[in-house]
C-alpha cells in the first residue's frame, strides 16, 4: 500500500513531462532541497509559452511596465517561506524555481517588469499611505484577508469585478471565494493560484500510517479516497487508539498514546466547515446577510463531536501538537497543510488527509482555507488597473501548472516522499478548499459564535441553541454595519 521513494520519483516526473501544467519548465531533478543548497548550473528558463497557455489572452505589449507585488510575510512554520510575488534566480527549489519561471515566461510574453516587495510589519499602513500620498509604487497586495477587508473599506482597492482582463470565472480562482466575498457586486479581493500558500493553508489532519498499521486500522488512502472519511468513521477508528503506555493508570501527553490531539479548542471548529455549516450568509438577490447557523444540524455535529474526543479519552488537547505528533504516538493531529513541513524528520510516515465529512450523503469533502491565506488586491493608485488585471490574468493561469505541481511536490518532499499516495490526497485537499466569508471577517463582541464547536466540546456541551442565542445579536449587527458600509464603496 506504501509506495517506495523511487515509485514516488518516478510518479512526479511522469506528471511534470506528461502534464507539464500549463506552461513554463520542469523544476532541475533536485528541485526539493533547500533553499540553501548552491544551485546548480543550468539553461536559461524558458520564456515561451506552449500553445494552450494564454490561448484566449491578449499578447500586449505593456512597454515595460514596472509590476510590483507588496506582500505580507509569512511566518517560517508554515512551509510558505519563499516570496510568493516574484523569485530573482534559480535556486534548484521547485517552489521558487517555479515562481522564477513563472514571472520570466510573463515578462516576456507582455514586456513588463516583475518584482516584490516582502513586508514584515504593516502592509495596511503601507497601502493607505501610498494611497493616500496618490502613489502607485504597488501594483497589487498580497496579504491576509483581514487586512485586504480593511484596505477595501477603506476604499484602497479596485472591484475586480470592474476590471475586465481579470476573469474571475477561471479556474485558477478559489470559485467558492469568488461567489461568497462577493457583496453588492463588489470584490476587491480573490485568492487562488498565483499565491502557493492557498495549497499551504488549507485546514487538513495529519495520520500516522505506520500508527495505524500497528494497530490494525484499515488504510486511510482508500477510506478518503471512495468517500467514507466521516466523522463517525473517525471515532469508530479511534476508538481504543488511546493507549496508557507505561501502565501507570495516568494519561500523560509525555509518556502515552493517543488518537487526536489539538493544540487548542478553536482548532475544532474546522469540523463545522468540513461539515458544510457557516453561520452568516449573504443573500445577493435579498441584498442582506442572513443568518445561516443550523441549530439542529449544529445540536447534532456537536453531539458527534464531544463522541469523537471526550469518550474514552480519544483527545487530548496538548502542549505542543507538532512535538506529540513527532514521538509517533499520536494517530491524528490537527493541521493545515503546510505544516506537514514539521515532521519531515520524524520516523513514521504520515500523510495530510481532509477534515471528516459530516456523513457519506455529504457532496464531497470541504477544506477551509485559515485566516493566514494570502489574498490579492489592487490599489486604486495603479495607473492602468486594466493592464495591472491582464499580468495577474498571466501570472495566474501559469500557476495552475508548474507552481501547484511544485507546490505538491516541495510539501511532499518535507515528507521525504515516503508515500505517493499522499500526492493524491492533496489533490483532493486542493480540490476541495472552501472561503468562509464569516470566519474570516467576523469582528467585535460576536465573534466568539466562530469558535462554538471548540466552546462546547471544551465543556463537554451540546447546547448549541443557548450559544447561538447569546451572539446571535451582535453577529447580525456587525454584517448589518458591513453593508452599509460596502453601499458607499467605490
Amino acid at each position: 500500500m506504501k509506495k517506495t521513494l523511487t515509485a514516488m520519483l518516478l510518479l512526479f516526473a511522469l506528471l511534470l513531462s506528461a502534464c507539464g501544467g500549463t506552461g513554463g519548465t520542469v523544476p532541475p531533478e533536485n528541485a526539493g532541497t533547500d533553499a540553501g543548497t548552491a544551485a546548480p548550473e543550468t539553461a536559461a528558463p524558458e520564456t515561451e509559452p506552449t500553445a494552450a497557455l494564454w490561448a484566449d489572452l491578449p499578447k500586449t505589449d505593456l512597454e515595460g511596465m514596472a509590476f510590483v507585488f507588496l506582500e505580507s510575510e509569512r511566518a517560517a512554520d508554515t512551509g510558505a517561506t519563499f516570496p510568493h510575488g516574484d523569485a530573482e534566480t534559480i535556486t534548484a527549489n521547485s517552489i521558487n524555481d517555479a515562481i522564477y519561471n513563472r514571472n520570466r515566461a510573463v515578462e516576456a510574453y507582455l514586456n513588463c517588469k516583475i518584482s516584490t516587495i516582502v513586508e514584515s510589519g504593516n502592509v495596511k499602513n503601507k497601502v493607505l499611505d501610498n494611497v493616500d500620498a496618490g502613489d502607485d509604487t504597488y501594483t497589487a497586495v498580497l496579504s491576509d484577508p483581514l487586512t485586504m477587508i480593511d484596505l477595501s473599506l477603506e476604499d484602497a482597492l479596485f472591484n475586480l469585478r470592474n476590471i475586465d482582463t481579470v476573469r474571475l470565472d477561471k479556474p485558477w480562482y478559489n470559485q467558492k471565494q469568488v461567489d461568497t466575498f462577493t457583496i453588492k457586486n463588489r470584490l476587491y479581493y480573490v485568492c487562488g493560484d498565483i499565491a502557493y500558500s492557498t495549497l499551504m493553508f488549507g485546514a487538513c489532519m495529519i495520520y500516522n500510517v505506520d500508527l495505524a498499521e500497528r494497530i490494525n486500522l484499515p488504510y486511510i488512502y482508500d477510506i478518503v479516497m471512495n468517500g467514507q472519511w466521516t466523522i463517525d468513521r473517525m471515532t469508530e477508528m479511534t476508538a481504543g487508539a488511546t493507549v496508557d503506555l507505561n501502565g501507570d493508570g495516568e494519561l500523560l501527553e509525555k509518556d502515552d498514546q493517543f488518537a487526536f490531539v489539538i493544540g487548542d479548542w478553536g482548532n475544532l471548529m474546522n469540523f463545522q466547515y468540513s461539515s458544510d455549516e457557516c453561520f452568516i450568509r449573504y443573500d445577493a438577490a435579498q441584498d442582506e446577510f442572513i443568518d445561516a447557523f443550523n441549530i439542529d444540524k449544529m445540536s447534532s455535529l456537536l453531539e458527534k463531536m464531544n463522541r469523537l474526543f471526550n469518550d474514552d479519552n480519544r483527545g487530548l488537547k496538548v502542549t505542543d501538537y507538532t512535538a506529540a505528533f513527532n514521538t509517533c504516538r499520536v494517530l491524528i493531529r490537527t493541521a493545515y497543510v503546510g505544516s506537514c513541513v514539521n515532521h519531515r524528520d520524524m520516523a513514521d510516515t504520515f500523510t495530510p488527509i481532509p477534515y471528516p465529512k459530516y456523513d457519506e450523503a455529504q457532496d464531497g469533502y470541504r477544506s477551509m482555507l485559515t485566516g493566514s491565506v494570502l489574498m490579492l488586491g489592487i490599489p486604486v493608485t495603479v495607473a492602468s488597473a486594466e493592464n495591472a488585471g491582464l499580468v495577474i490574468e498571466a501570472l495566474s493561469e501559469h500557476s495552475a501548472g508548474e507552481l501547484n505541481d511544485a507546490t505538491y511536490e516541495r510539501v511532499l518532499s518535507y515528507q521525504t516522499m515516503r508515500t505517493e499516495d499522499a500526492l493524491d490526497i492533496l489533490k483532493v485537499i486542493h480540490k476541495s478548499l472552501i472561503v468562509d466569508f464569516g470566519y474570516l471577517t467576523l469582528k467585535g463582541s460576536g465573534q466568539q459564535l466562530r469558535w462554538v464547536v471548540g466552546d462546547l466540546v471544551k465543556a463537554k456541551s451540546t447546547d448549541v441553541a443557548s450559544f447561538h442565542a447569546k451572539y446571535e445579536d451582535a453577529v447580525m449587527k456587525f454584517y448589518d454595519d458591513l453593508l452599509t458600509k460596502y453601499e458607499k464603496l467605490n
